[in-house]
């Protein structure tokens, strides 16, 4: 059996550290481009799915100068059945104004707290959808 040398755990260690710290930085610089360069627009829910999980995925659609995108969103704060109350509803969608393929879809409580973004009353409706 061979055995595990003090090297290789280091080596791994920092491995982790580096991808965790990568990881970190860009999350913030994603949430920092967001809150600077972000437009907001409305976007439709079109289609849902469930993973294994019974997490909920979203399809959805918005429209940046006369170009329609399409993206899913997943929310797993959502019970199973929110759907119904979600498709072909507008919400709003926040996009960097110069990569319109990068944004959110702003539904739930805790993506607008993810981006630091208030909460509107309108949505206030959406919280009972979600998981207590």
């Amino acid at each position: 059996m061979k055995r595990i040398r003090k090297e290789d755990i280091v080596g791994v260690s920092l491995f982790i550290v580096v991808l965790v710290v990568f990881g970190l930085w860009y999350t913030s610089r994603e949430k920092a481009s967001f809150k600077s360069r972000g437009v907001i627009t409305s976007g439709v829910p079109f289609a849902f799915k469930y993973d294994y999980k019974g997490r909920l995925y979203l399809d959805y659609t918005y429209t940046v100068d006369g170009k329609i995108y399409k993206q899913k969103a997943s929310f797993p704060e959502f019970v199973k059945g929110a759907e119904k109350a979600l498709l072909n509803r507008s919400f709003p969608v926040i996009y960097i104004d110069n990569e319109p393929q990068k944004c959110e879809l702003l539904i739930s409580k805790a993506t607008f707290d993810m981006l630091d973004i208030p909460f509107p009353d309108t949505l206030l409706w959406t919280r009972r959808l979600e998981f207590p």
